[in-house]
C-alpha cells in the first residue's frame, strides 16, 4: 500500500514540475491540484480512523490548496492586478506546503513526502521570480 500511495503522490509533483520547466502555468496548478486534493482525502480518512482533530485541520488546509490551484482558462496578462492575485496565490501555495514539510516531520509518514512539500514551497518563488523578471509569457484573455 505504501508504494501505491508514493507512485500517487509522485505524480502530482512531477506535474507541477513538468509546468516549471514547460512554463506551462496549468501544469504547474493541476498538480497543486491533485496534490491538494490527495492530502484532503488522506486526512480525512485518517480522521475518520482515529478522530483527531487535527487531520481535519490539515485536510481543510490542503482544501484550500486545491481551490487556489484550481486550474482556469484565464491569460495571464500581465496586469497589475493579475500580477498581485499570482503573488498572493504563489505565496499561499508555498505557506501551505511549509506547513506541510512541518507535518510530514511530525507524523508517521514518509520522509520522501518532506522532500515533496519543499519542492512544492520552492516552485511558488521560482513562479514568482518568472513574474518580476517578465519571463512568463503574456496572453489575451478570450
Amino acid at each position: 500500500m505504501e508504494i501505491f500511495t508514493i507512485i500517487l503522490v509522485t505524480i502530482p509533483v512531477i506535474l507541477a514540475i513538468y509546468g516549471v520547466i514547460r512554463k506551462q502555468r496549468n501544469f504547474v496548478l493541476w498538480g497543486y491540484f491533485i496534490y491538494g486534493v490527495i492530502v484532503l482525502l488522506a486526512e480525512s480518512n485518517s480522521y475518520r480512523l482515529n478522530h483527531d482533530f487535527s487531520h481535519i485541520y490539515i485536510a481543510a488546509l490542503y482544501g484550500v490548496q486545491a481551490i487556489i490551484a484550481f486550474p482556469n482558462k484565464i491569460s495571464y496578462t500581465g496586469s497589475k492586478t493579475m500580477k498581485s492575485l499570482a503573488i498572493k496565490n504563489w505565496l499561499s501555495l508555498m505557506l501551505i506546503n511549509v506547513i506541510g514539510i512541518y507535518v510530514v516531520n511530525n507524523n508517521e509518514l514518509p520522509e520522501l513526502f518532506a522532500y515533496y512539500h519543499i519542492i512544492l514551497a520552492i516552485i511558488p518563488l521560482i513562479g514568482m521570480y518568472f513574474m518580476a523578471t517578465n519571463k512568463i509569457p503574456i496572453e489575451e484573455n478570450n
